[in-house]
Formats: C-alpha cells, structure tokens, sequence
C-alpha cells in the first residue's frame, strides 16, 4: 500500500513540474520577440570541425532562411506553445535527422527548436534556461504543414 501511494505522490509531482515546464514555455512563445525559420542540414556538426564562414543554429549548419508571413509567425507561437503538439514519451526509434531550426528569442533569453524530417517527427529543444530543454516526439503536424506553405510561396 506504501508503495502505490508513494507511486502516486511521485507521478504527481512529476507532472507537476512537466506543467511548469510547460507554461513556461508557453509564456515565453507568448512574449516571443522574434522567431527565424531555417533549412538546416541533416547532423548536428561538432563545434571543433564547424567553419568559421558557416552559420549554425545550435551545431546544425545553416543552408537558408525561410521568409514567415505575419499569420504564419502566429499559428507557430499558437503550435509551439500548446503542450499537445508535443510529448516527452520518445516513442519513436527512428534516427534523428535535422529539417529546420525555429530560433525563438526574448530579450537575451533564447529557446531553438530543431525538427528533424517530417518521416520521423521528432524535435530537439535547445533553451538558454536549463529547464526548457529536452527531446521530444512532435505530435502536431501542422507545424511542418505552416513551415512547408512558407518555403512554397
């Protein structure tokens, strides 16, 4: 009986803190100051072997930017901010291969999401605070839906 409520008590502070986490990051999407899209390469490349002349967005080279309409800067802070577009479970195997970075800023403070392929939806949460970091499965698949009609146009 001890350890079944023991169990109860830890799994409900660890949700607690997950929606700490959470609203958070929702309240920094919300006071968001600038949000740049990226076509990044495939692999992270290690900071010893980076080019001086490259640009990175958290190891992940740069190749160009993707110009966001007003709405499409909206529905992105709307996406990104809902808890249900992503989960923390890691379910899925498939390997890790970058897509786009999503670089957030606030003041000095900065939040990169980087989203691997949309074959295998996964992000990588990449934050100037420690307690916004993490590896997550995307959930929401309207994030690449928002970010593939901006590369179209």
């Amino acid at each position: 009986m001890k350890t079944i409520l023991l169990s109860s008590l830890l799994l409900f502070s660890s949700m607690t803190g997950c929606q700490k986490k959470l609203t958070k990051f929702q309240k920094f999407m919300e006071d968001a100051e600038k949000i740049a899209v990226f076509e990044i390469d495939q692999f992270a490349s290690p900071v010893n072997e980076q080019d001086t002349n490259k640009e990175y967005l958290s190891d992940y080279e740069i190749f160009k930017p993707v110009d966001l309409s007003k709405p499409a800067i909206e529905e992105l802070k709307t996406i990104l901010g809902d808890s249900l577009s992503y989960t923390q479970d890691n379910v899925k195997a498939c390997p890790f291969i970058g897509k786009y970075g999503i670089a957030i800023t606030h003041k000095s403070a900065y939040i990169h999401v980087i989203l691997s392929s949309e074959n295998c939806p996964k992000c990588q949460i990449i934050s100037s605070d420690q307690a916004l970091k993490g590896d997550f499965d995307v959930v929401n698949l309207d994030l690449y839906k928002v970010l593939e009609a901006e590369i179209k146009k």
